[in-house]
């Protein structure tokens, strides 16, 4: 073998081999992300489709009742802010066991009870156990109706007692058309503070449900002014107890539930 066929690299392939390898760094580093769970999460539907029903649902009651019973509806809102129109529905009969105040009430109720579930979800996250979801919101909704009618139930009573049969419906309307306002107003707020997931909104839900309260506390005590046999310090007692006294013990109830 003479000297050329030495360094002959064609049998061993060395000739493809680069001549030197030069190290850079990468501009793509390794990801930065921690681990929480190390075993499978199962996948949580932001929000179920039976929230979306029930929104649906508001919405298609108020455009039903809107469609249907406009000129009744806008006497219905109207009478809130103005004695004149609230007069006008006293005479015209009982409002209350009307087809606009059904569905309105039924407005009202859905409104509420998905803002309370929200802010289950999104700010205090208590675990109840096999209520949640539906069934959580159906619990919500029946606690409502149960409220509401221990209280219309309280005030029939002291009417018959006091014998204020008059003023008393007219306090109950009160309350019915603040109620049924907070329920028009929230709705469309909680499309928002639903698929936002955003407490804010939530927050200024409750800002406008307390204003319309405080609103409709003081015009339940010029309904009440009306009675002359009535000192006006009994008359704020009455209203306390029956407005003041069943929210201070629910927020009670709440604070103690959801301390640590």
């Amino acid at each position: 073998m003479n000297q050329g066929q030495v360094h002959d690299t064609t049998l061993t392939m060395q000739s493809m081999a680069p001549g030197g390898v030069t190290v850079t760094s990468s501009p793509f580093g390794t990801h930065r992300l921690q681990v929480k769970d190390h075993l499978p999460v199962a996948h949580r539907q932001e929000q179920p489709d039976w929230v979306f029903i029930v929104l649906a649902a508001g919405f298609i009651l108020v455009a039903w009742t809107v469609f249907f019973y406009f000129k009744r509806f806008r006497t219905f809102v109207s009478a809130a802010f103005s004695k004149r129109y609230l007069s006008q529905l006293t005479r015209e009969g009982n409002i209350l066991r009307e087809r606009i105040a059904v569905s309105l009430t039924l407005v009202y109720l859905l409104a509420m009870a998905m803002t309370i579930y929200q802010w289950n979800e999104l700010y205090f996250g208590w675990d109840i156990p096999r209520l949640e979801g539906f069934r959580l919101f159906l619990l919500v909704m029946l606690l409502l109706v149960l409220f509401w009618t221990m209280k219309f139930f309280a005030m029939n009573f002291l009417s018959i007692v006091f014998r204020t049969h008059q003023n008393n419906y007219e306090y109950m309307l009160n309350i019915l058309l603040f109620s049924v306002i907070a329920g028009l107003v929230s709705l469309p707020l909680l499309v928002f503070a639903v698929y936002l997931r955003s407490t804010e909104i939530l927050v200024i839900i409750l800002v406008i449900s307390v204003l319309l309260f405080l609103f409709r506390f003081y015009k339940g005590m010029m309904i009440g002014a009306a009675l002359t046999r009535f000192s006006y310090l009994f008359l704020f007692v009455y209203l306390c107890a029956l407005e003041l006294l069943p929210l201070v013990i629910i927020l009670k109830l709440t604070l103690i539930y959801n301390t640590p």
